[in-house]
């Protein structure tokens, strides 16, 4: 090791501190005093050390500066954290790692007593906790409430990395039975309203946070048990009417609507509050038990509510949405033409949308066999369902991949060039399909 580096390095770092110190007067004194000086060259020790990348040999000037210069600065701070998270890393006895963490979760302590930011340091400290100490129960809980009480206090400011452990740690807590799986689904139902103001925020990065938190509720928790939660509290007379729709979209979200007790809430809750997205739920949920009827029924309330919100708005992307997913009913039911009037309802709503023009397409091609009287007139039909999906990529290229599958697949099916010949249609002649489409396209082989 080069010591003369190592003096001239400390000496440089010391007249540094010792400039920032008679700035600004440490601990509000108007020059700094012989304790003052001591700490600035301990930190001058430690800093070198630290550039050096010899963190042992920092550690005993920091811990210097730590017990007795707690309020010098708020850097001491930032870089006892990088030091004393290495030398946790690398130690290998554990009674010392144990004392480094102790050392680690004082540095945080100290911190909000001297410099404030409670929330965000306690959202540090939450997370050191549970990485270093998550084996034992009481510090899990210790844990969690530090975390917990990081969010409440900065809301929608909170740190991404304090908003994933929230639910790490309460779905450890739940496995090693401390908390019940009811506190588990409301600690995710109070993170999920959280992330989402914190997505209206516009929070770069949330939509992973969520996506994360969203992938530890599921490994953890069932519909059954969801159904359950979502039950307990519809039955609580204080349960506000919002909390109950947001449970709704809880287990919407997490794909119970197959269970019996969703519908029978889900309707429960839209006799009391009807609106278009809870129709829109009924109907997501009947469907997927193959309840028709039902479904069709909730999908038109929804449309229903939806045209008499648009009065009050001008966003229709959700009314667009809803004509499709009707539509898709109708193409699946062969209601061929229902089918693409309500997609064409659809693209009135949301013109950039190819989505509606592939459901035409679909019907189109679906419906050949009962359009025409022949091979050829029943194969042409499929010329003008590639049209639509022409017209579906030209005006929307974020579906090219599925749309090219698709005209690769019906391109397979035009009339053959021989057959034209008897209809006297030849490449490029406008030819007109017959039946319900009653559209006219060009003849191509």
């Amino acid at each position: 090791m080069n010591f003369r580096k190592i003096i001239f390095g400390i000496i440089s770092i010391f007249i540094i501190s010792l400039q920032v110190a008679a700035q600004s007067g440490v601990k509000s004194n108007s020059k700094p005093t012989s304790d003052s000086l001591k700490c600035i060259r301990q930190i001058s020790v430690y800093k070198e050390f630290m550039q050096l990348e010899s963190y042992a040999d920092a550690m005993g000037a920091y811990q210097y500066v730590l017990d007795n210069c707690p309020a010098f600065a708020k850097y001491i701070y930032l870089d006892g954290e990088k030091l004393i998270k290495y030398r946790i890393e690398v130690e290998k006895d554990a009674q010392k790692k144990d004392r480094l963490v102790d050392t680690l979760l004082r540095l945080y302590d100290l911190r909000i007593v001297h410099f404030g930011q409670e929330g965000f340091v306690l959202g540090k400290k939450g997370i050191e906790m549970y990485t270093y100490r998550r084996k034992s129960a009481k510090n899990l809980q210790l844990a969690y409430d530090w975390i917990y009480k990081s969010l409440q206090l900065d809301s929608t400011q909170s740190q991404l990395s304090t908003v994933n452990h929230f639910m790490l740690v309460s779905a450890a807590l739940t496995q090693a039975k401390i908390r019940s799986m009811g506190q588990f689904i409301s600690d995710f139902v109070y993170i999920s309203a959280l992330t989402e103001r914190m997505r209206q925020e516009k929070v770069d990065k949330i939509e992973l946070a969520i996506s994360n938190n969203e992938k530890i509720f599921k490994s953890v928790t069932n519909c059954e048990q969801i159904m359950a939660y979502v039950a307990d509290c519809f039955k609580n007379p204080n349960t506000m009417q919002e909390d109950k729709i947001a449970l709704i979209y809880l287990a919407e979200k997490m794909q119970c609507q197959n269970d019996t007790g969703f519908l029978s809430l889900a309707e429960n809750l839209f006799s009391t509050s009807p609106t278009s997205s809870m129709a829109y739920q009924l109907y997501k949920g009947y469907s997927k038990i193959n309840r028709k009827t039902d479904a069709y029924k909730y999908l038109n309330k929804a449309i229903e509510l939806k045209s008499i919100a648009l009065i009050l708005s001008t966003d229709s992307t959700e009314i667009a949405k809803y004509y499709a997913e009707l539509s898709n009913m109708e193409l699946e039911d062969k209601k061929w033409q229902e089918s693409r009037t309500h997609a064409q309802k659809a693209l009135s709503y949301n013109p950039h949308w190819g989505a509606p023009y592939i459901i035409i397409a679909n019907a189109y091609a679906a419906s050949s066999q009962s359009c025409g009287a022949d091979e050829f007139t029943r194969r042409a039909v499929y010329w003008a369902a590639v049209d639509k999906l022409l017209k579906a990529k030209t005006i929307d290229p974020t579906l090219a991949s599925v749309i090219d599958a698709s005209i690769q697949s019906y391109s397979a099916q035009f009339p053959k060039k021989a057959d034209a010949f008897f209809y006297n249609v030849t490449e490029g002649t406008t030819y007109k399909i017959e039946c319900w489409i009653q559209e006219s396209t060009i003849a191509r082989f």
